[in-house]
């Protein structure tokens, strides 16, 4: 999404930062997927409409963002065993920095995907499923067999420091734990950091979403604690 940021900047980083010494196998990097968005800094593609994220498999003779999806589809996706998708909330939500994955049938994609997930080392990891809307670029390679790590890096246009800390040493501690980067794998543990927390939303009854459109007044702050009942937002209309 063009109005996600950190993981653009942790990527143009690592292009700059790695020799090809460091790296064994290929080392695909897309700093900016879905530039029109990127250069407007809007969810949305400026030119079709299309949210990316919701296009694939995508099609060869389908709008710019369609066409984009059936490139990866078609050509990157088979070329690669593992797919790093790094997100924030941008300007619609906000997140606690955590790496994320969906919950896959296959036992042994999935044990190498919570891997991946733990070696970013965040506070909190998140097992989610999809409840607005399909054609997310993590299913299609999903469904390709591939190893698929996420990220929700926090969210809004401002990013902090420590945002971009997380999503930079993360991104390259991973790619160190499956081995594409040489060097030392970092873990929580020698940060002496207790073991990420395991969040997970696996049902549509999981989220809350607003029953109307207008200014949202969180009551708490993220990754409180709430009872059933209690009220963590409010809505205020214009």
């Amino acid at each position: 999404h063009g109005d996600e940021y950190p993981g653009q900047i942790a990527i143009m980083k690592l292009c700059r930062q790695i020799e090809t010494r460091q790296v064994s196998g290929r080392l695909i990097l897309i700093p900016t997927l879905n530039v029109p968005a990127a250069h407007a800094s809007t969810r949305l593609s400026p030119v079709d409409g299309m949210n990316l994220n919701r296009a694939f498999p995508g099609r060869a003779d389908g709008p710019i963002t369609s066409q984009i999806a059936h490139y990866l589809t078609t050509v990157l996706f088979p070329m690669a065993d593992i797919v790093i998708d790094i997100h924030t909330g941008g300007r619609s939500m906000d997140f606690v920095p955590c790496a994320t994955m969906h919950l896959v049938d296959n036992p042994e994609q999935r044990q190498q995907m919570i891997a991946g997930v733990e070696a970013w080392n965040t506070d909190l990891s998140f097992v989610y499923t999809d409840v607005a809307g399909s054609g997310l670029l993590p299913v299609e390679a999903e469904n390709q067999g591939k190893i698929v790590v996420t990220t929700e890096m926090g969210g809004g246009e401002q990013v902090s420091a420590q945002v971009q800390s997380i999503t930079q040493g993360g991104l390259s501690n991973v790619l160190r734990h499956f081995g594409i980067l040489r060097g030392d794998v970092v873990t929580r543990e020698g940060l002496g950091l207790p073991p990420t927390r395991w969040v997970q939303a696996l049902s549509r009854d999981d989220y809350r979403f607003a029953p109307e459109s207008g200014l949202c007044d969180a009551l708490v702050p993220l990754v409180s604690e709430v009872a059933a009942l209690q009220a963590f937002g409010q809505i205020h209309f214009l």
